[in-house]
């Protein structure tokens, strides 16, 4: 099977990662299935929700070519990119596995953990990000997908702040996510 896995902190999942996940599967006939694969840790962002709050919420966002990894939090500690992508390997060597990203994230690829080593292990498959030039010369194993990904604009730092205040964050989640933060009262007290 061809996946195209789309590692994040989903603090909390929106829309925008829907609308990325559906948008693979719409251009690119040769992926089989979208996984989203939640962080047990960031690196450099701290992350709010606990990783059993995130890993429900992005479950309730599954379809039927979408579907949840929960690789990085089963096992635990610090989350690396290529330490996921060594896992995902040893689970299925029949698997050809693509890595999901924002276009935004290539300039800080030299920061992730080994990454000369990750790029010849996987291929990126990149969303547009505003502001980011998207006829910028990406790698060789680096695919731009095309599309409209207003929505991936979308930003969790803000969906938090919305609830924090008070505000309504109807069209930002999916309605089973909006009911899940309601009913856990997650990000009420942190941004």
């Amino acid at each position: 099977m061809n996946i195209a896995v789309f590692g994040g902190r989903f603090d909390p999942p929106h829309i925008g990662h829907l609308a990325v996940a559906r948008e693979i599967l719409k251009q690119n006939t040769s992926i089989d299935e979208v996984w989203f694969m939640p962080a047990n840790t960031h690196p450099w962002r701290p992350i709010v929700a606990s990783s059993g709050d995130r890993l429900q919420m992005v479950k309730l966002m599954t379809e039927e070519k979408i579907k949840t990894k929960d690789l990085d939090i089963a096992r635990g500690g610090e989350t690396y990119t290529i330490d996921s992508v060594k896992l995902l390997f040893q689970e299925n060597r029949n698997n050809k596995y693509f890595w999901v990203c924002g276009i935004d994230q290539l300039k800080d690829l030299y920061r992730w953990k080994e990454y000369e080593a990750l790029e010849k292990l996987i291929d990126f498959l990149v969303f547009p990000r505003k502001g980011y030039d998207e006829k910028t010369n990406l790698p060789k194993n680096v695919s731009l997908i095309k599309g409209d990904f207003s929505a991936s604009d979308l930003s969790s730092s803000a969906i938090r702040d919305k609830i924090k205040r008070g505000q309504s964050i109807t069209g930002f989640v999916t309605p089973k996510v909006e009911q899940y933060i309601k009913m856990k009262k997650l990000y009420t007290t942190h941004i």
